[in-house]
């Protein structure tokens, strides 16, 4: 079958480390900040969003690059570097994680990296602790998580292909294209109606081949146009699976937003719904991870 990616949230439970210089046991679940300080302009930071299967921008180290980073929504925490870029640049290792999706299975042991200094444009990010893997197969270095941007305002331009980052917060949300949102281990998630289901859903800029994933003990509610078939595995970092997929015989509905006949993606391995690359690539989406709101601008 036809190996497709999917790169949904790797959410992470940190272990606290008491000396960069020496990985230390895992001992409690309490986890770091994303990063130590932050300083962004006082007008907004603005780069360009490179060619890639999701949102990617370009990252500097202490100084070197430019790396290619993925920005990844529904990924918690700082970000996740690539391990051929920690031995490149000679980066620290300050203590472990387990690492999983949200399935919760097969989690694993992964090193913490602290890079001192992380940059996006002129914005700068001090001590970030992200986890180390392989990004080789989706053509970049590394991810830049959620929760680097907790602090400001982030908005994924799809339209205009650009990624700005500024200070201050969203207005209160209207139910039309200003949404409240939970933060599900890190991971912003909304609520939405899938036909005449309403459905928590992650937003996922990082699940790089679906508009909507649902699991399949949802599925069965649905009023489906077809019978569900399979087009083939999909894999995390973590776990590979069948995904099947049927047209919905309704609408989407998130906000003012509505999309008919979808085509839906049924997992049997995931609890929750998911919003990926290919739904959210027709709005400018602006999170606010402070005031837990989420503005989705249609392209004109």
């Amino acid at each position: 079958m036809k190996v497709l990616r999917l790169a949904v949230a790797a959410c992470l439970t940190l272990s606290v480390a008491a000396s960069a210089q020496e990985p230390q046991p895992i001992r409690r679940r309490e986890a770091p900040r994303a990063y130590a300080a932050v300083e962004v302009p006082a007008a907004a930071v603005e780069v360009p969003m490179l060619d890639g299967p999701l949102a990617v921008v370009e990252v500097r180290i202490d100084g070197q690059g430019p790396f290619r980073f993925g920005i990844d929504t529904g990924a918690a925490g700082g970000g996740r570097i690539d391990q051929k870029v920690v031995e490149k640049l000679k980066l620290p290792v300050a203590g472990q994680a387990m690492a999983g999706d949200p399935s919760g299975k097969n989690r694993r042991s992964v090193d913490i990296i602290r890079i001192g200094k992380l940059s996006v444009g002129e914005a700068v990010f001090r001590d970030v602790n992200a986890t180390a893997g392989d990004y080789s197969d989706l053509g970049i270095d590394g991810i830049l998580g959620v929760g680097l941007f907790s602090e400001h305002l982030l908005t994924l331009d799809y339209p205009r292909r650009k990624v700005r980052i500024e200070r201050g917060e969203l207005p209160p949300a209207d139910g039309r294209r200003i949404l409240g949102f939970e933060a599900q281990r890190g991971v912003p998630t909304i609520r939405l109606r899938v036909g005449e289901v309403e459905v928590d859903a992650h937003i996922d800029s990082g699940n790089t081949r679906s508009e909507i994933v649902v699991p399949a003990s949802l599925a069965g509610q649905l009023k489906l146009a077809a019978e569900p078939v399979s087009i083939g595995t999909a894999r995390t970092g973590f776990n590979q699976f069948e995904v099947r997929q049927a047209p919905l015989a309704g609408t989407l509905v998130l906000g003012s937003y509505e999309l008919p006949n979808p085509k839906i993606d049924i997992v049997d391995l995931f609890p929750h719904a998911n919003l990926g690359h290919k739904f959210l690539q027709r709005f400018a989406v602006t999170l606010d991870g402070k005031g837990r709101r989420i503005r989705f601008e249609p392209a004109s």
